[in-house]
């Protein structure tokens, strides 16, 4: 839940949660404005932040005058904002995503159409915890929306959001990840480099829930996506009590039975031929003795039932 602040609440509340912060609130105060809300991922402390006020500063004094030492990884809601670091000026826009230094300066600039994004505070020495990646992992450089990798993560945050991982399942995930996502080369995307095989597999099935509705998709899809070989793939996948086959059909059910109710929902009566396609079926007579085989009834009985409770 995020509540709207007057100016100082505001600009108390950001420095009170993320750290030492200048913020100049630009001309017209009344017509600016600024919410806050306070949530944890995986464990970890994450802000939202919703504002057109001007701009946030973060220079040597603010950094001398507390001690936050993270890494901000913030993602991009809506709207838009400049980021400005000692690498660079980066340009974010809804989807993107970069990772910031709590202990160097930076400074946000933000339109007067206003920015929704979130925040999350990552434990500097859980993502900076081998040699290279002092210098593999790059601050201040913007992972965009249609960069793969900035894709993988914007999606694997919902997913980790969405499914209300703890601190034990969707910390190492997020951090690992994290880590893949802000090397500086591209090509060292691998899930290998995932600390426990647990985290390694909720990675993977992130990627199935991302990929699921294409009806080409594959286990050498997902093994091409992960840099991993199919033969490791699949023994990930069993060491946790399931497969790829098993996953995507689990993904792609539970889609059409939400396609189903809510289709029964309006009183309207299910295309289930459009919704077994639309969910990465590709052979209506597999898909229908799949369905009564795991519930029972066939998809027309499945929305009725539904309805009638």
């Amino acid at each position: 839940m995020r509540t709207d602040l007057e100016f100082e609440a505001w600009r108390d509340t950001l420095r009170g949660y993320c750290g030492n912060f200048d913020v100049t609130p630009g001309a017209g105060l009344p017509d600016r404005h600024g919410s806050f809300g306070k949530h944890s991922l995986g464990g970890m402390e994450m802000s939202r932040i919703t504002t057109n006020y001007q701009s946030i500063q973060r220079d040597r004094a603010c950094i001398r005058g507390d001690d936050m030492d993270c890494l901000y990884l913030v993602r991009q809601l809506a709207g838009r904002m400049r980021i400005v670091t000692a690498r660079g000026t980066a340009e974010l826009t809804a989807g993107d995503c970069i990772l910031l230094d709590s202990t160097e300066p930076l400074e946000g600039h933000y339109a007067r159409t206003g920015v929704d994004f979130a925040t999350l505070h990552v434990p500097r020495e859980a993502l900076l915890r081998e040699p290279d990646d002092l210098t593999e992992v790059e601050c201040g450089v913007a992972r965009g929306a249609e960069d793969p990798r900035g894709r993988a993560l914007s999606a694997a945050l919902e997913f980790v959001g969405a499914r209300g991982l703890d601190e034990a399942e969707g910390r190492g995930f997020v951090i690992d990840l994290a880590r893949l996502v802000f090397r500086r080369d591209p090509r060292a995307h691998s899930l290998h480099r995932f600390a426990r095989s647990a985290d390694r597999v909720t990675a993977l099935i992130e990627a199935i829930h991302r990929k699921a509705a294409d009806p080409a998709f594959s286990l050498a899809g997902l093994a091409h996506l992960a840099g991993m070989s199919e033969r490791q793939v699949q023994r990930d996948l069993q060491g946790q009590g399931t497969s790829f086959s098993a996953e995507t059909m689990r993904v792609r059910m539970d889609r059409v039975c939400r396609q189903l109710r809510r289709a029964s929902a309006r009183g309207a009566r299910p295309q289930v031929a459009q919704i077994a396609y639309g969910a990465g079926f590709n052979d209506l007579s597999h898909f229908n003795r799949a369905f009564r085989r795991m519930h029972g009834c066939t998809p027309i009985e499945y929305a009725f039932a539904a309805t009638e409770s």
